[in-house]
């Protein structure tokens, strides 16, 4: 089950994503479907009612060796924009990278000693990490779903931050990526 929450004045509408993923970028079932959860209120909506038909996403029946790895919820706003996301793992791990799989990581000045990263992979990137000695990320440790684009803005720690110089971890690359001024396609 996917639980929703509206704690506002407004009902909010847009549109929920369900996606069960196989390996680092193999969707075997993805469903959009409209959602509105009306003001103060909350809703619960199952995975096969989402998906359309049965798919044991959080592999709690067993029926034989599990079909995906990870099943993915996206909640949209009617503009795209990511209200709520959660993952839930049927195994523990993502395995690791072992094929192609190209992976953008840049960053741009925003003036004032603050950056934005922007990463997007072909693959799944379990537990994105983001480090710059100085800086500080308005987020860390996230999921990346393939395709899917990722903005981090790093603020200054300090009143004379270094030169802005970042990396990228996950858990299932073999090595950290550099974050490059201009725009840097890497394969794993």
């Amino acid at each position: 089950d996917i639980h929703f929450v509206n704690e506002t004045a407004a009902p909010v509408t847009g549109r929920l994503e369900a996606t069960l993923l196989r390996g680092p970028n193999t969707a075997i079932a993805c469903r959009e479907i409209p959602l509105c959860i009306e003001a103060r209120s909350r809703q619960t909506r199952s995975a096969d009612e989402i998906l359309g038909r049965f798919c044991d996403a959080s592999y709690a029946y067993r029926f034989g060796p599990p079909q995906h790895d990870v099943a993915i919820f996206t909640w949209y706003d009617d503009r795209r924009a990511i209200l709520g996301e959660a993952f839930h793992f049927v195994r523990r791990q993502i395995e690791p990278l072992t094929g192609d799989c190209p992976i953008e990581a840049r960053y741009e000045s925003l003036g004032n000693d603050h950056y934005e990263v922007v990463v997007s992979a072909e693959c799944f990137l379990q537990h994105v990490f983001l480090k710059a000695d100085g800086y500080l990320p308005d987020d860390n440790y996230f999921h990346l779903p393939p395709h899917r684009r990722k903005r981090v803005r790093f603020r200054p720690t300090t009143a004379h931050p270094p030169a802005f110089v970042a990396d990228l971890e996950a858990i299932n690359l073999a090595a950290p990526l550099s974050v490059a001024a201009s725009v840097e396609s890497a394969t794993h």
